[in-house]
């Protein structure tokens, strides 16, 4: 049975390898990746995405400018979304082959994939234009892109909820941790949604609730009994402050907030730090299970429902 379960994890990471591949391939053909035509890719016909907001700033409203993805992002952004995908598809593959590989179930594996998955997902349909809004509605022209909010929204109370399961955190701390979690995303959601200076109270919220999360974490310190156990979690807390508050902050200063940031660096910094959450968390924290698992194979990794 363990064999079988390998051999599919293997088919599945080589057909996910083959679809990336695949997606690069195809980039390389258009033109977007490397090659004569990339400096032409993005433009095809159209001016860059820069120049139109410059039009849009400078026309007003006597000019309409047609603006669509993924045709007008610039070259580095596609390149980053791309980047993106494929680290987040890889994560989640390497993922689901070490839970196939244990030898009973744990439920840090068995709920780790699906993080990096949806942030694939995600990726992937920012990459192609899906649900990305250019926003002319504030004081100067935005991107907003929705899939990272379905993402963080539904991704990041997976990884709290991980590391909550890890140090053995009864429920209501659980629920705690990935309710305020999922709150604080949808308010920047919210916040992203709105023009002028209302969408800062959203942001504020967040901020609120990430402090809610901040002090429910520290509060399961001295909870912890395994030293090993207690040693991981503060690694954990440390990757997961800087991931966290890295969010708010290109939040603040990217096209949902001052639009301090260009777009290609909002992007990328984004890219970061979501890879970040994904192979500096979850890889980590499930290394750190496993470990566990090792000095005492009696100890089976699952949440203390009490």
């Amino acid at each position: 049975a363990g064999e079988g379960r390998r051999a599919m994890a293997g088919a599945a990471g080589l057909l996910l390898v083959m679809a990336a591949g695949l997606l690069v391939a195809g980039e390389i053909g258009a033109g977007r990746l490397g090659g004569a035509g990339a400096g032409a890719g993005v433009l095809s016909g159209r001016t860059e995405l820069l120049e139109k907001v410059r039009m849009t700033q400078l026309l007003g409203n006597a000019t309409e400018v047609q603006v669509e993805f993924p045709a007008d992002y610039p070259n580095s952004v596609r390149h980053f979304l791309l980047i993106g995908f494929l680290a987040q598809v890889l994560a989640s593959a390497l993922i689901f082959f070490m839970s196939l590989r244990k030898g009973h179930e744990s439920m840090p594996h068995a709920l780790a994939w699906l993080a990096p998955a949806i942030g694939a997902l995600a990726y992937l349909a920012m990459w192609a234009g899906v649900a990305v809004w250019y926003k002319a509605s504030d004081e100067t022209p935005r991107v907003i892109f929705w899939p990272r909010y379905i993402n963080h929204i539904l991704g990041t109370p997976i990884i709290l909820g991980c590391i909550a399961i890890f140090t053995s955190a009864p429920l209501p701390s659980i629920v705690t941790l990935v309710g305020a979690d999922f709150l604080m995303m949808a308010c920047l959601c919210v916040g992203a949604a709105m023009a002028g200076g209302h969408k800062y109270t959203w942001w504020v919220a967040a901020v609120l609730l990430f402090i809610g999360i901040v002090s429910t974490l520290i509060s399961r310190i001295q909870k912890i009994a395994s030293e090993q156990t207690k040693e991981a979690f503060l690694v954990l807390f440390k990757i997961l402050l800087f991931c966290w508050i890295a969010w708010l902050v290109l939040w603040l200063l990217g096209s949902e907030g001052t639009a301090a940031l260009g777009l290609s660096q909002e992007v990328g910094l984004t890219c970061i730090v979501d890879i970040i959450s994904v192979t500096g968390l979850l890889l980590y924290m499930l290394v750190k299970v496993d470990a566990t698992e090792d000095d005492n194979p009696s100890k089976q990794s699952g949440a203390t429902l009490t």
